[in-house]
């Protein structure tokens, strides 16, 4: 197999010993999904995904055009060298080529952290449009924001790693280079926080972090409170036996649990209603009661109170999935 593409980024195709750009085309957008599959795909569901409002056979003419408008696209028989490798059997078409998301996805796979954030070299397909064909387009969004998250959890496992060897610093760079592909990735906001107060870069970090509460009340959200907690250590709070990294996260630099988190699980095994309500106040409540008590429309004294619930830890990534966050607040942000 001696075809590369590159993926991660612009779309590029090693032609000799140069990468050459791809244009934005419908060509280049057939083989940036086909070679992201990376496996057979039934020409009926490329059919449906660039040409939906056709009928079946002006459809069908239309995948034959740009097939065959690939296979005699000049850059990619330089690359190809002897011939694309594009099969077409049947009703099933399929690409075989070398590139730096299959590469990625063995990485991530074998937990290689450090070769799976060296080989993001930035938004999957950058600059490729769906130009009239909506199902790419969708399909091209949740596949950036899938290969995203990966990114992101890959750079807090490797930041993890570096944090346990006592590089901090090294785990801060990691960390913000996660957010800057993703502004809004809140645990890995949460990691910048608490590993910046480590590296002595707290000024730093709470102009980054002022930035994303400003872009969360854009969207009328809040931040998470593990992550104002977070971005509380930075004013100067003691840190000693706590965690720099959320639970779970390669070998964080980590002591025996708090307290207050051991009252909490004890404290989450009741229903929290009534007075018992007003003596669980004290105690950090983590998981999926904290996820919902940020549901509930509270007001007045209850919403003072509802200020001091806190989510911590590996729940604190639970919690996320309540509210639209990454690639959803993106999409918010487009909502009238």
């Amino acid at each position: 197999m001696n075809f590369n593409l590159r993926l991660l980024g612009a779309p590029s195709v090693r032609a000799g010993r140069h990468w050459t750009a791809l244009p934005t085309s419908r060509p280049t957008a057939l083989l940036v999904y086909l070679a992201e599959r990376d496996d057979w795909a039934p020409r009926a569901a490329l059919r449906s995904l660039f040409w939906p409002d056709a009928d079946e056979v002006g459809a069908q003419a239309n995948l034959r055009q740009v097939l065959a408008r690939l296979r005699s696209h000049p850059v990619l028989l330089e690359a190809a060298s002897g011939g694309l490798n594009l099969d077409v059997e049947g009703p099933s078409v399929r690409l075989r080529a070398e590139s730096d998301l299959r590469q990625f996805r063995d990485a991530t796979r074998r937990q290689d952290w450090a070769r799976a954030v060296r080989l993001y070299d930035g938004e999957f397909a950058l600059g490729l449009e769906a130009r009239d064909a909506p199902g790419f387009g969708d399909w091209l969004e949740r596949t950036r924001a899938r290969f995203r998250a990966d990114y992101c959890d890959a750079s807090l496992n490797l930041a993890a790693a570096m944090s346990a060897q006592g590089r901090p610093t090294r785990a801060a760079s990691i960390l913000e280079a996660a957010l800057d592909a993703d502004d809004l990735a809140e645990e890995v906001m949460a990691a910048f926080l608490r590993v910046s107060h480590a590296a002595g870069r707290r000024d730093e970090a709470a102009r980054r972090y002022a930035k994303f509460e400003r872009d969360l009340h854009s969207l009328g959200l809040q931040p998470l409170a593990a992550t104002v907690l977070a971005a509380g250590w930075l004013q100067g709070a003691n840190l000693a036996g706590a965690s720099l990294l959320p639970a779970g996260r390669g070998q964080a630099l980590t002591s025996e649990p708090p307290p207050e988190m051991t009252q909490a699980a004890e404290a989450r095994k009741v229903p929290l209603y009534g007075q018992e309500a007003a003596e669980a106040r004290q105690v950090l409540v983590q998981g999926q009661e904290a996820a919902k008590a940020r549901q509930a429309p509270f007001q007045g004294q209850e919403a003072a109170e509802a200020r001091k619930v806190l989510v911590q830890g590996q729940e604190a990534a639970q919690a996320r999935e309540v509210l639209p966050y990454g690639q959803e607040a993106a999409q918010a942000r487009q909502a009238p």
